[in-house]
């Protein structure tokens, strides 16, 4: 998947089961059935994206993580399923990734996500029109403040400078 055709899934999503800001996950697992379980997993895992049967995927998410950070989770694993599909395929096989392939598959699902939870229209038109303050716009978004801070430099609405973004 390259970061172009993420971008272009995830409005395709939005457009087809007509989702409204902030995203309905839970109807969304639902429409591309998949199942969701919440469990205890290794500290540096976030999440895991399985294929349970040929039809149907399961994402496991890492009860431990905030709110916003298992929505965040859930988008990026939607986007690891429906992308790499074909080699979940086998019943019951977890889809490894290697070196060579992780770095640029963990940043695709990243992009998909971004853009799923905080579609680049919605972002700018609230920016604009609803607040330029970064919490508020993170909760409006139901995503984290850093999530929002990110989507709103890679849109250049803001400006990173040492660290600290500064409104454009």
């Amino acid at each position: 998947m390259s970061f172009i055709y993420a971008r272009k899934l995830a409005w395709k999503i939005i457009k087809d089961y007509n989702l409204k800001i902030p995203i309905d996950l839970d109807y969304l697992l639902e429409k591309l059935n998949i199942d969701i379980e919440y469990a205890h997993l290794p500290e540096k895992v976030d999440g895991i994206a399985l294929a349970v049967k040929e039809t149907r995927g399961l994402i496991v998410v890492n009860r431990n993580r905030p709110d916003v950070r298992k929505r965040f989770t859930i988008a990026h694993e939607i986007g690891h399923i429906l992308r790499h599909h074909p080699r979940l395929e086998r019943e019951g096989e977890i889809f490894l990734f290697t070196e060579e392939n992780s770095n640029i598959y963990e940043r695709e699902a990243d992009v998909f996500a971004a853009e799923l939870l905080m579609p680049r229209q919605k972002v700018i038109s609230a920016f604009h029109g609803y607040s330029d303050d970064i919490q508020v716009l993170a909760d409006l978004f139901q995503v984290s403040k850093r999530a929002m801070r990110i989507r709103l430099e890679e849109l250049k609405l803001i400006l990173p400078v040492h660290g600290i973004s500064v409104y454009s």
